[in-house]
């Protein structure tokens, strides 16, 4: 039932709900930066059929993205060791210096010991593919990082409900529509700030086009499927007094604040940013530089709302949701 929200102050779940933001952005920049090279920047390089820039754009590209998905594996192999001693102590309420002796039960007499490993495997495995430079490569990664969205689906509030699989099902699909979009925004928004540093300004109109039009697209795919996985899961775990009877509704309610602000932001990018372009293309290119600055501040405020939506979905994980509706 509901508590007063001071609870937020204690510092088990502060800790939680850190390790688990962190997890979350960790996993989010990751599949989005291999996503956007692969459903955004390989078609945005067909369409452009300008060798020139083709070239120094993959440069561009290249220059983010290697060092993004190197760099977070790392950082997320080390959160996920560090995560595991601190479930340890969580468990077992001993501290740092006599954990030795706990950690090997956790590793392998919990769910959470089970499904940690599988992750670290993933993760491990995802560490030596990302060096190794074959023409499947990238696709291997996205598929296999994908798995790193199940893996936090098969720990939480999903597997607790009676409809467990499809609730797991939903919550995945909703995890990896969050991680395409949201870990989307920011190769995006690099992309475009380098584009306009060196771009003429006719091309620069055709190339921010281009970009946020495929964007676009898939962040529009991504907004249908997190409204319909986050509809059914709320069918599925909260009825008409969620909102004031519970922690969990009000947690909720703050986070879909911020979703929706989220949305708003990417709808200006379609529906004002991207008319515009598609005007001044033949009306007034000089102005495309212009343009582009506004759709760099749209997107920043685009990506803070969205990192507070997940710091809110981080809390919900560690927030009780309200009994199954059959009890």
């Amino acid at each position: 039932m509901e508590q007063p929200l001071s609870y937020l102050l204690d510092s088990h779940l502060f800790r939680m709900t850190l390790f688990k933001w962190l997890d979350v952005i960790g996993i989010v920049l990751w599949i989005g930066a291999i996503g956007f090279r692969l459903l955004i920047f390989s078609p945005l390089l067909k369409a452009l059929r300008d060798p020139e820039l083709e070239t120094r754009l993959r440069r561009e590209e290249s220059a983010y993205t290697e060092p993004v998905l190197k760099g977070l594996l790392f950082y997320l192999i080390v959160l996920h060791l560090i995560t595991w001693v601190h479930e340890g102590q969580m468990m077992s309420g001993k501290p740092l210096s006599a954990l030795a002796p706990v950690l090997p039960i956790v590793l392998t007499q919990t769910h959470f010991g089970t499904i940690w490993a599988m992750k670290l495997l993933l993760l491990l495995g995802l560490f030596i593919l990302v060096r190794i430079r074959i023409g499947a490569r990238d696709p291997l990664l996205l598929g296999a990082g994908l798995f790193l969205c199940l893996a936090g689906s098969l720990i939480g509030h999903a597997v607790t409900h009676p409809a467990l699989h499809g609730v797991i099902f939903s919550d995945w699909v909703h995890y990896a529509a969050v991680s395409i979009w949201i870990g989307g925004l920011l190769p995006l928004r690099r992309l475009a700030r380098k584009g306009a540093s060196w771009m003429d300004a006719a091309r620069l109109a055709v190339f921010l086009r281009i970009l946020i039009g495929l964007f676009s697209k898939w962040a529009t795919l991504s907004v249908v499927l997190i409204v319909a996985t986050g509809t059914y899961n709320a069918v599925l775990f909260l009825d008409r007094h969620w909102i004031v009877d519970f922690n969990y509704g009000q947690v909720l309610s703050m986070k879909l604040l911020f979703v929706a602000a989220t949305i708003g932001m990417g709808g200006l990018s379609r529906f004002y940013i991207l008319p515009s372009l598609r005007r001044i293309q033949v009306s007034a290119p000089f102005t495309a530089s212009e343009i582009e600055r506004r759709f760099f501040r749209f997107i920043t405020v685009e990506i803070v709302f969205a990192m507070m939506a997940l710091l809110l979905a981080a809390l919900l994980t560690q927030t009780a949701p309200p009994p199954p509706l059959l009890q």
